[in-house]
C-alpha cells in the first residue's frame, strides 16, 4: 500500500459530477490565486445555495492550515473557503476541480482498505480504469503484480 501511495497518491480522480457532491464529499479544489497552481485536497463542511449563489460549496482545505500557507490562500481561521462548480466559475473563484473517488491512495487508511480490496480481487477493476484514466495504461502492471504476489503470498499462508 505504501508503493500505491507513492505511485498513485494525489493523482486519482473522478472528474467533477454534481451528483456525488454533498457533505463529506472529498474533493480537488483550484484556487486561482495559489501560486503552486495545483489543486489543493479538501472536503465540502458545508452547502448553502441560498446565501452563496455565486460559490455555494465550503471546502475545508485539508493541506494548508500553516500560518503562511492558510493567510497565502485567503482561507478563514477555520481553514475553509468558499468555492463554485467549475462551469459556473467566474474569474478569481475558486471552483471544485474535481471529485476523489472512495478508493484511493491519498492516505493511509483509504490506501489499506484499496489495496486489500484489489488482494481479493472483488471490484478491483473500477480501482484501475480510475488509476489508468490518470496515470496511463501501464498502472495496469502494479496492479497484475499485486494480485499475482499477493495472492500467491496468501495462498501460501
Amino acid at each position: 500500500c505504501i508503493l500505491g501511495m507513492n505511485i498513485f497518491g494525489g493523482g486519482m480522480s473522478d472528474g467533477y459530477d454534481p451528483e456525488l457532491m454533498g457533505l463529506g464529499a472529498q474533493v480537488y479544489v483550484s484556487i486561482p490565486w495559489d501560486p503552486s497552481g495545483i489543486p489543493r485536497y479538501g472536503k465540502v463542511v458545508e452547502m448553502d445555495f441560498l446565501n452563496h449563489s455565486v460559490a455555494p460549496w465550503n471546502l475545508e482545505i485539508l493541506y494548508g492550515r500553516e500560518k503562511g500557507v492558510n493567510d497565502m490562500l485567503g482561507l478563514t481561521p477555520e481553514g475553509t473557503l468558499w468555492a463554485s462548480e467549475p462551469d459556473t466559475a467566474g474569474v478569481g473563484v475558486p471552483f471544485v476541480d474535481s471529485i476523489i473517488p472512495r478508493l484511493h491512495y491519498d492516505d493511509i487508511l483509504h490506501s489499506i482498505v484499496t489495496t486489500f480490496q484489489i488482494l481479493t480481487v472483488a471490484n478491483w477493476n473500477d480501482v484501475l480504469y480510475i488509476a489508468a484514466g490518470v496515470n496511463g495504461a501501464v498502472t495496469g502492471l502494479y496492479f497484475y503484480s499485486i494480485i499475482a504476489v499477493g495472492n500467491w503470498m496468501l495462498l501460501n499462508l
